[in-house]
């Protein structure tokens, strides 16, 4: 096997495994909306883009910033407890050079359980004296992944490790055209970091492809910043509905980076060491449209609809170096593009008290040939829960929860390589947020 030859075979593997790190466990692909307000998660997100409701429209849609009362800032958390068992149905590598590959020994299961937190901070201040001009800030984590298995686990070959974190930086103005209609926009900075972790079935020698005392291991960390943008249209239909319209831009990430293989021999023992690595992948544009309707005096429901563009992720577009030659490789994707529904409601029980809950309807745009055990995707369903209390005059506590239950898991998915995974499971995660927003 020549180097290039064995570039492009180690190249297909960290595909693989990039792949992964864009698909978390607890949301639609690799989109994490618990980022975006803890208030917003107790009513499963419905009315988010249509509601003035604190400095999280900076985030959300910055023309219903001219909504606000008051000048305020909100700091949260959001920590999410996934439950990760994946079970192995018949893995084989190397089915492109043995007819029906080699059987892979060690654990059937795959535990990927663990514990995550997502950040989320906003601020808005009005500026504009008599005129309704408001600037607002945000800073949230709406991108992300962080996934590990046992090294042991007969999927290792598509994925030992992975942890993708998108930081994103907003500044947006909002203005009130007339006493109904307002827009708002701004820019998107945005800070990725990715690392990859994955064992590579080694050949020639006394090597065993799939055998774990005979595997190499490959690394690859990357990182990269892009801009992009936003824009947004709120509309107060009547005293008592509220519309709003949110179009957050595609980005495009180029990850510059390093891999480092280790153990590998025979052929691939030349990617030993450090090389230099990147890879370029597309995020959606997301389209939300909102409606909130005050029903009565106390109660007020709401309904989203998010549409992703995940169809732009056709494909990825990989980079290995290999002796100072540059190997490229292209995998195709093709994901779905995806709308998805929310529906909420609040009730003010007091003055003090306010009370929330909601369910969301998360579809999955991967198709069945690309999903992999970093991604054990399925449709989801969020049912959440969450009340805001108001313990002092300019101060409120947001508190909410949710659960959400996948339909069973399927993975059947074949590499470059001919490494096929099979596997099957069902995933749970549980989501818990505290905020706390100050006016001033």
């Amino acid at each position: 096997m020549s180097i290039a030859l064995a570039a492009r075979a180690i190249a297909a593997t960290l595909l693989g495994a990039l792949v992964a790190t864009t698909g978390p466990v607890w949301a639609g692909s690799f989109y994490l909306p618990a980022s975006d307000s803890i208030a917003a998660l107790g009513r499963g997100y419905a009315g988010q883009a249509a509601l003035g409701y604190d400095a999280t429209s900076a985030i959300s849609n910055p023309a219903a910033l001219t909504r606000l009362r008051a000048n305020q800032y909100a700091v949260g958390l959001t920590a999410l407890s996934t439950d990760v068992h994946i079970r192995d149905q018949g893995t084989t590598v190397l089915g492109g050079v043995v007819p029906g590959g080699f059987p892979v020994d060690g654990q059937v299961d795959g535990d990927a359980s663990a514990l995550a937190g997502l950040p989320n901070l906003a601020y808005a201040r009005r500026v504009g004296g008599a005129r309704n001009l408001w600037v607002g800030f945000g800073l949230q984590a709406p991108f992300g992944l962080g996934i590990e298995y046992d090294e042991r686990f007969r999927a290792r070959y598509d994925t030992r490790e992975a942890r993708l974190r998108v930081i994103d930086a907003s500044a947006v103005v909002g203005f009130e055209l007339s006493e109904r209609v307002s827009i708002g926009g701004g820019i998107n900075i945005q800070r990725t970091d990715a690392r990859l972790e994955n064992a590579v079935p080694n050949l020639g020698g006394t090597a065993l492809p799939g055998q774990f005392a005979s595997d190499g291991v490959l690394i690859l960390r990357a990182d990269s910043t892009a801009v992009g943008g936003n824009i947004g249209l709120h509309v107060r239909a009547s005293d008592s509905l509220q519309l709003g319209l949110h179009y957050r831009s595609r980005i495009s990430h180029d990850l510059e980076g390093h891999g480092t293989g280790i153990s590998l021999t025979g052929p691939l023992a030349a990617l030993n060491g450090r090389s230099a690595a990147d890879v370029r992948f597309n995020l959606p544009d997301i389209v939300t449209a909102s409606a909130a309707w005050q029903a009565t005096e106390r109660l007020a429901l709401m309904a989203e609809l998010r549409w992703f563009n995940w169809s732009r992720f056709e494909r990825l577009a990989f980079q290995f170096d290999v002796g100072g030659t540059r190997v490229p490789l292209t995998r195709p994707e093709a994901y779905r593009d995806r709308v998805n529904l929310a529906l909420g409601g609040e009730y003010q029980l007091n003055p003090a008290w306010t009370l929330r809950a909601g369910y969301l309807l998360d579809r999955t745009p991967t198709p069945d040939t690309t999903r992999s055990v970093a991604v054990p995707d399925a449709d989801r369903h969020w049912f959440s829960v969450g009340a805001s209390w108001a313990f002092a005059p300019e101060w409120t506590l947001d508190m909410a929860y949710s659960r959400i239950a996948f339909e069973p898991v399927r993975i059947e998915r074949v590499d470059a390589l001919g490494n096929t995974v099979r596997a099957s499971g069902s995933p749970s995660v549980d989501v818990v947020g505290l905020a706390v927003r100050k006016r001033f």
